[in-house]
C-alpha cells in the first residue's frame, strides 16, 4: 500500500469515527417508505442517533413487519413511550427504545447491491 493510499485510508477512518462520535449513523433499510427513486431497500440512509420526535418527523426504526427492519417511516402520533409510525403501507406502533434516530438523508441506489444479500 502506497503512502498516499495509507493517508486516504487513515483520513477516511478518522472521518467515520468523528461522525459516529457526533451521533451520525449510516444504515441500509430493509423496508419502509419509498421515493420516486425507488424502494427503501435500494437506498442507504444517514440519520442522527437518538432524539425526541414529533408528528411529521422522518425516522429510522426497528420494525415488526417480517423482513422490514430497519425501516424508514413518518411519525403519525406521539404517545407515552411509543410512536405510531407510517412505514410504507403499514401503520405500526414503535416503542421509544426501537427508534434509531431522525432521518437526515437518503442516498438512492447505493443499497441496490446490498438488497439481494440481506445486508
Amino acid at each position: 500500500m502506497s503512502q498516499a493510499n495509507r493517508r486516504r485510508a487513515t483520513l477516511t477512518i478518522l472521518i467515520v469515527v468523528l461522525l459516529y462520535a457526533f451521533g451520525l449513523r449510516i444504515d441500509h433499510p430493509n423496508g419502509g417508505l419509498s421515493s420516486a427513486l425507488g424502494p427503501a431497500n435500494f437506498s442507504v440512509v444517514i440519520y442522527k442517533h437518538g432524539g425526541i420526535f414529533k408528528v411529521g418527523d422522518k425516522i429510522v426504526s426497528r420494525s415488526e413487519v417480517k423482513g422490514g427492519s430497519p425501516a424508514v417511516g413518518i411519525v403519525m402520533h406521539v404517545g407515552k413511550g411509543y410512536y405510531d409510525v407510517q412505514n410504507g403501507k403499514v401503520l405500526e406502533q414503535v416503542f421509544n427504545k426501537d427508534v434509531r434516530g431522525r432521518l437526515l438523508a437518503v442516498i438512492p441506489f447505493v443499497g441496490m447491491p446490498l438488497a439481494p444479500i440481506g445486508f
